[in-house]
């Protein structure tokens, strides 16, 4: 059923935010700062569509042609009745989703509400409706387009308005009291908060657990759940820009899976001289022309495999051992991934670690684990093993004197002595030498 004055209201709202945008108006505020992320870069849209002119027209047919009309847009568990829903993504991840959360909560969660599905007009009158709001609007977006390399932000707007004006309509039709929020890096999540509090419906939002200061260092919530102890050190540094009312302590996101491998008082050691190296696939994803993600990703995560190679090389005692991303691990890459660190690696051994299960099950195969910059390294020492990062070309990351940038290291020397001297060290004296016992939330006992 249409909801005229809704999607009136949140059309308006995407209008505003626009004009705010163009007239650059800068006052700290939380609308202000949801404008700011309203018009920040995403992962949407590929590399090479996001520079094309006609690309608002191109969503705009999309919008039109949707058959998002017969999806599932949301789920709920007519027993429960608690109010508290889940948006994310995509149901796929539905379950994984609800386990966590429920983990944590004393009300158990009733359903879950998805992003991928939103974007659809439910009737004529809905067709009409939109078309009538946008058609002002359009050509306005399409000038704008015309002067920025990157069309994405603003023609995006166009499906952003829709899934917004859908959510909310959902939640008032599912009587929805608490909305745990997942994918709060996607640009429209801080207007979407103020427009679900307008309505009296709290928004809980999980960080994930990368660093804020790489996408999300605006948030508006009325509480913020984390997933990693680093976190709470980057509230406090962002607060200027951080508007919520309660914060809590939560967990890794995917923790659920291999909470009960963890769960044992003593645990297997880890075998001396083993280094895992956690891949991003950032070079996978250059190849398929993914969006940048503005810290030359590929090229320094290149980097730190020449003095992977080259400290292993030099060490020949120590075990390379490589994990990789899920994208190079589906089968219609896997040989071309092979490949690339037959090449990479060329000259010294290592193992490359395939197997169809998570990653974070196999913590326990290295003794001391490197990445450029990777979730998974969070989840790693929440479960209390040795773990260190080269962070190249990040901005506010990690904070200066913070726990974390105890671990990170800068250049290649910085890399050997870092390895040396953690090699050395049992996991519960690198987390005490390293002021990491905090981010160890997870309490169990290390083996002699």
């Amino acid at each position: 059923m249409v909801n005229f004055s809704l999607l009136l209201s949140t059309y308006l709202t995407f209008v505003k935010a626009f004009f705010t945008h163009v007239f650059y108006i800068k006052k700290v505020n939380p609308f202000n700062i949801a404008v700011y992320n309203l018009f920040s870069p995403s992962f949407r849209i590929s590399q090479t569509h996001r520079v094309k002119n006609t690309l608002v027209f191109s969503l705009i047919k999309d919008v039109f042609f949707n058959r998002n009309k017969n999806a599932h847009h949301f789920v709920s568990e007519s027993q429960t009745k608690s109010g508290k829903y889940i948006f994310d993504g995509s149901i796929d991840s539905y379950q994984e989703r609800k386990e966590f959360c429920n983990f944590f909560l004393k009300e158990k969660i009733e359903g879950g509400i998805f992003k991928s599905t939103l974007c659809y007009l439910n009737n004529p009158l809905d067709y009409c409706l939109y078309f009538f709001y946008t058609i002002f609007f359009v050509p306005i977006l399409f000038f704008k387009t015309l002067f920025v390399r990157d069309k994405a932000p603003y023609a995006l707007l166009v499906m952003e308005i829709l899934e917004s004006y859908q959510l909310l309509r959902i939640c008032k039709k599912l009587k929805v009291k608490e909305l745990y929020y997942f994918n709060i890096f996607e640009k429209d999540s801080n207007l979407n908060a103020l427009l679900l509090k307008k309505t009296n419906i709290k928004v809980i939002k999980i960080t994930s657990e990368v660093p804020l200061a790489i996408w999300n260092s605006r948030i508006i919530a009325d509480k913020i759940c984390l997933c990693s102890a680093y976190q709470f050190e980057e509230i406090n540094y962002f607060k200027e820009t951080m508007f919520f009312k309660e914060i809590e302590m939560w967990g890794p996101e995917k923790m659920m899976y291999v909470k009960n491998l963890y769960d044992m008082p003593l645990f297997i050691k880890s075998e001396q001289k083993t280094l895992g190296f956690y891949s991003t696939g950032a070079w996978l994803r250059k190849l398929n022309n993914d969006i940048d993600q503005g810290f030359n990703m590929t090229e320094n995560e290149e980097l730190l495999k020449v003095y992977l190679k080259e400290y292993c090389y030099l060490r020949p005692e120590v075990k390379l051992q490589i994990f990789l991303h899920p994208r190079e691990k589906k089968s219609e890459v896997f040989d071309r991934t092979k490949e690339y660190y037959n090449e990479t690696f060329k000259g010294i051994t290592f193992d490359i670690i395939n197997s169809t299960n998570s990653t974070s099950e196999f913590f326990q195969l290295s003794d001391i684990a490197v990445a450029f910059n990777s979730t998974i390294m969070y989840e790693r020492l929440y479960f209390g093993f040795k773990s260190i990062l080269m962070p190249l070309s990040f901005k506010d990351f990690p904070i200066k004197n913070s726990s974390l940038s105890n671990i990170c290291v800068y250049n290649k020397d910085e890399l050997f002595s870092k390895l040396d001297n953690s090699f050395v060290m049992s996991p519960k004296f690198f987390f005490e030498f390293n002021r990491l016992e905090v981010y160890k939330n997870y309490k169990r006992e290390y083996s002699n």
